[in-house]
């Protein structure tokens, strides 16, 4: 009677942790999908408010990702003096601590930031009326949660890898692309 494979003995051996069960771990939390673009939003607003950093991130598309580390996140890590001070101060940082950050801890830091203000916080804002075209989604975000037109914003969606995600790389982008009061409108093609 054979009382030990030797294979497996041999492997226990050279790699002792390979057989053992680990009762401490726990099996991994399943982390919930945004299945809609509603699902998206709401997410995003409980991370921001349980300052989960990661699932923040995660729940921006990558291009929308990219765009706000290596521009937006850019320019904050390469500010300097008086100006790394004021914006240090302005996302409740030290300078010290503001500088250790990477661009993109940066970004999520003033993320954070932006939604602890009263004044525009993205925690008050709500989702409606949101259309999806395929792997593409559009709606309208109030900003202030009080239902006024005037108050009203565009919000976009892209689907990636199975969950919707905010998609701040097109509402940025349709920003830049608006007239400002200080230059007058395009003149329109007859």
């Amino acid at each position: 009677m054979k009382l030990f494979n030797l294979p497996a003995l041999a492997v226990a051996l050279l790699f002792p942790g390979i057989l053992q069960a680990e009762p401490d771990k726990a099996p991994p939390e399943d982390k919930p999908v945004a299945k809609t673009p509603e699902d998206a939003w709401t997410q995003f607003q409980k991370a921001i408010e349980t300052k989960e950093r990661e699932r923040i991130w995660s729940l921006v598309s990558k291009a929308s990702r990219e765009l706000l580390e290596k521009e937006i996140g850019a320019k904050m890590k390469a500010l300097e003096g008086k100006a790394l001070a004021e914006m240090a101060e302005e996302i409740g940082l030290t300078p010290e601590e503001y500088a250790k950050l990477s661009e993109k801890e940066l970004v999520i830091t003033r993320i954070l930031s932006a939604a602890a203000k009263d004044k525009n916080s993205l925690l008050k804002m709500k989702l409606q009326n949101v259309k999806i075209d395929g792997d593409k989604a559009e709606g309208e975000r109030d900003e202030t949660g009080e239902g006024k037109k005037e108050d009203m914003g565009p919000a976009y969606f892209l689907k990636e890898d199975g969950e919707w995600k905010l998609d701040l790389k097109r509402e940025l982008e349709e920003k830049e692309s608006e007239p400002t009061d200080d230059e007058p409108p395009a003149p329109e093609a007859k």
